[in-house]
């Protein structure tokens, strides 16, 4: 069924459903937990592979697109290939796969077959509906990287948040993180 842009309406998905989906996908297909989370081996064992291309990002204003053939994750390949990016790119990849796992049926009405026609169709759905779309796939790709009770979550298993602040590492890139003092709840 071919969605009419204009018409869209966002699915309704909680950010607990966007966890437990990125939660579903580590657990099944990186099931050693290691950190960081290498997305590139998640993708493809989820049959699912990357592209880069050329001018992406200029062309488009986009790191990352989930192809219409919902098999093909394209990214900027300047950006891919240039380690300064490294941490942004792995998180647009991740965002791609969340909008593959949540929006399928989306993506399958929509059955864009160039950058063009997906920008044009992004700009006549309603900007409310696609940020809904959009932060479906953010709270996905954090979850799926930074997995709930991991050191760099900044929560324990038990649910609480770390008071201790401390240093932590995300792929190659340190960061520190600020002290939490008492809660007013």
């Amino acid at each position: 069924m071919k969605i009419v842009p204009e018409e869209f309406r966002a699915p309704y998905i909680t950010p607990q459903k966007a966890w437990a989906e990125a939660d579903r996908i580590r657990e099944r297909f990186w099931p050693s937990g290691a950190i960081p989370i290498e997305i590139e081996e998640i993708l493809w064992a989820v049959g699912l592979r990357l592209e880069p291309i050329q001018s992406l990002k200029e062309s488009g204003d986009v790191d990352a697109l989930l192809r219409g053939d919902l098999v093909t994750i394209i990214v900027d390949r300047d950006e891919y290939m240039d380690d300064r990016w490294l941490n942004r790119i792995r998180f647009s990849i991740a965002h791609e796969l969340g909008h593959f796992v949540l929006h399928s049926d989306i993506y399958q009405g929509i059955a864009h077959a160039s950058i063009e026609e997906w920008i044009d169709f992004v700009q006549r759905v309603p900007e409310d509906q696609w940020g809904f779309v959009e932060l479906h796939a953010y709270e996905f790709a954090g979850r799926l990287l930074v997995p709930f009770g991991s050191p760099a979550s900044g929560n324990s298993e038990d649910g609480e948040e770390s008071r201790s602040g401390g240093v932590f590492r995300v792929g190659s890139i340190r960061r520190c993180r600020p002290r939490v003092h008492g809660r007013s709840d």
